[in-house]
C-alpha cells in the first residue's frame, strides 16, 4: 500500500512540475509581431487602442496622446492562444 501510494504521490509531482514549467515558458516562447495602434483613449493610468484588425485593447502605460499612432509588440502564447501587448514607442 505504501509503494503504490508514493508512485501516486510521484506521479502527481511530475505531472505539476510540468505544468510550472509550460506555465514559466508559454510566455516566454510565442510568435511576436509589430503593430501600429490608434489611441482612443488615454488617462494617467491607462491607455485604449484600436489595432488593425478592429480588436480593442488596453495597456497599463497612461497620458498618451488621444488620436495618436504607437506601436505594439503583440505577443501570442502557445497554449492560451491569448495576445499580451507591450507598447514599443509612439508616433506623432
Amino acid at each position: 500500500m505504501t509503494s503504490h501510494t508514493n508512485a501516486v504521490l510521484i506521479g502527481s509531482l511530475a505531472i505539476m512540475l510540468c505544468i510550472l514549467v509550460l506555465a514559466a515558458v508559454d510566455p516566454l516562447v510565442g510568435q511576436s509581431t509589430l503593430l501600429s495602434a490608434r489611441v482612443i483613449k488615454s488617462d494617467s493610468h491607462s491607455s485604449t487602442l484600436a489595432l488593425p484588425d478592429g480588436r480593442i485593447t488596453v495597456i497599463d502605460i497612461g497620458n498618451l496622446v488621444t488620436g495618436s499612432m504607437v506601436k505594439l509588440c503583440s505577443q501570442q502564447h502557445l497554449i492560451s492562444g491569448s495576445d499580451s501587448f507591450r507598447l514599443k514607442r509612439t508616433e506623432s
